[in-house]
Order: C-alpha cells, then structure tokens, then sequence
C-alpha cells in the first residue's frame, strides 16, 4: 500500500535509507522533510504494516525528487515504480532529480518514466563522484 507518510513514519522510513544507501542521509533530513517543510511530499510503500520504500519530493511550480529508497531485499519488484507512479499524481511542472552516475539501476527507472539526462554535475556527491542532473518535461501540468 502506498500512502502519504506522517512524521511517526521517520524511523522506518530511515532504517530504509540505511538498508538502501552506503551512506545514508542524517535521520535530521527525514525530520526536516516530514515536519517542516511546507513544499515536501514523502510516499511510503508499506507491506504488512512494515515501510518498505519511500519517495521524498519538493512540489511547487516544478517538482524535484530529492529521494527515493526501497529495501534491498524488495529491489527489482517494482516497488521504485510504484511509488514513481503515485508520486506523478501529486508532482507539478517539470521534474528534476540528481543522480549518481554509477547507478545504473536508478538511471533505467528514471529514463523509464521519461527523464533525459541534462547535464553532469561535477564532483556533487561528498566523495567526489558526479551526477546526472535529470530532467523530465511535463508539458499542460
């Protein structure tokens, strides 16, 4: 089931990013996006009452994805494109998001719901590595 998320939804939607990423984001982020920031919009896919994924976003005139995660043993099932297609029901403008490079996996799930890559953004990432700054066009929205 995917449903906006609450703040009482932090731990879980942390212990997501920490199963997901190498270097995870400080808990503090999670906090700030479920509690103060008025533009932000996090999904969470749970599954037998356990969060599984996120999908963390800023929405006003355009739309950014700052993040999304899925658990390591629920990657490859879809989880990351269901959450991307929920996420466009709430998305405004044109979408943007960074990526690393080396993430193959993301970059296919992104050109998958249209984004092109726009540009690199050199050494963006704390240890050096570049992104893809990707983009996707939403013409009428």
């Amino acid at each position: 089931m995917i449903r906006l998320a609450t703040p009482s939804d932090l731990e879980g939607i942390y212990e997501v990013e920490c199963n997901s990423f190498p270097d995870p984001w400080d808990k503090e982020m999670f906090r700030y996006f479920l509690n103060s920031n008025p533009f932000s919009k996090t999904l969470v896919y749970e599954l037998d009452g356990k969060i599984i994924g996120y999908l963390i976003s800023d929405i006003s005139d355009n739309s950014t994805i700052d993040s999304i995660g899925v658990m390591c043993e629920y990657q490859g099932k879809h989880i990351g494109s269901k959450l991307f297609e929920e996420f466009l029901n709430y998305a405004e403008g044109d979408i943007t998001l960074e990526v690393r490079v080396s993430n193959k996996k993301a970059i296919n799930l992104y050109k998958k719901f249209g984004f092109e890559i726009n540009r690199t953004l050199s050494g963006f990432y704390d240890d050096g590595e570049d992104a893809y700054y990707m983009i996707k066009f939403r013409k009428g929205k």
